[in-house]
């Protein structure tokens, strides 16, 4: 960035930043070790990012729980979903419950499988200064019905898109609540047993970074001086921009973001 964010704005900052994650990497991250089964490492993960965020100050995350797309793969591969799922309802609605969090379930039907358990772990309340959305089910196609509009309008504004292990955030996409976020690449598998907290804080670090390189990007863009133009032609087309900053020996977590003048490859 060409003007330093000092730690207290960043930190302040943080309280509207709006993060959209799609886990994944699940069964090829081979981290999972004696402390925790394998069905509860992803639900673990969740828990632990939205504490993160809490524990950081922000008010709003929404995460995806899966898409309907995996019902395409087969029964074997829906009831791994269905495993991973129920074992994290537990934990997951504890912690929610004894820190006052509004955890809305959205796109819940009464015909999916575990719907009554859900709801019932899971109840609205209007107490809470911090709100985490699950898409459950979810298919893109839902905005074309009247239905799945005005589910969406219960979401909130994307700031960052995060997927992890993957390029794309195809059957992800939230029409209309996205129209304005950035998109930032997580290398690293979504399992409790393959990050830290200090992990997990640089996350969401890296998520307000990539907020911050494409402010004033996003459909809005207009350029202030022919120097601007000058500067963005000679970093993203002569000097092929791509930069890369490590924050610490042996990192294990890498992110890559776009920024007006080229990639930015942040190891962690």
């Amino acid at each position: 960035m060409e003007k330093p964010v000092d730690p207290a704005s960043a930190l302040r900052d943080v309280r509207d930043l709006v993060v959209y994650d799609i886990p994944d990497g699940t069964r090829t991250t081979l981290s999972t070790n004696e402390r925790i089964d394998v069905e509860l490492d992803a639900g673990m993960w969740c828990l632990s990012f939205i504490h993160t965020l809490r524990s950081l100050g922000a008010r709003r995350a929404v995460l995806m729980t899966h898409t309907n797309y995996n019902r395409q793969r087969g029964e074997s591969e829906l009831e791994r979903i269905m495993a991973v799922v129920e074992r994290g309802i537990a934990p997951v609605a504890d912690y929610c419950g004894r820190n006052e969090i509004n955890a809305r379930l959205i796109g819940l039907s009464d015909d999916y499988e575990l719907s009554d358990s859900l709801k019932a772990a899971f109840p609205e309340r209007s107490d809470s200064d911090f709100e985490v959305f699950f898409l459950i089910d979810y298919r893109e196609e839902s905005f074309l019905e009247d239905q799945g509009r005005k589910l969406m309008s219960m979401l909130p504004d994307i700031d960052v898109v995060v997927r992890h292990t993957k390029m794309h955030i195809s059957g992800g996409w939230l029409p209309t609540k996205t129209l304005r976020s950035t998109y930032l690449y997580c290398q690293n598998g979504t399992v409790y047993t393959n990050w830290t907290f200090d992990e997990h804080v640089s996350l969401v670090g890296a998520a307000l970074m990539a907020k911050y390189l494409n402010h004033g990007e996003i459909l809005v863009k207009t350029y202030p001086s022919v120097d601007d133009v000058k500067k963005r032609y000679q970093k993203r087309e002569l000097s092929l921009s791509n930069r890369v900053v490590r924050v610490r020996d042996s990192p294990k977590k890498l992110y890559v973001m776009g920024s007006p003048w080229g990639l930015v490859q942040l190891y962690y």
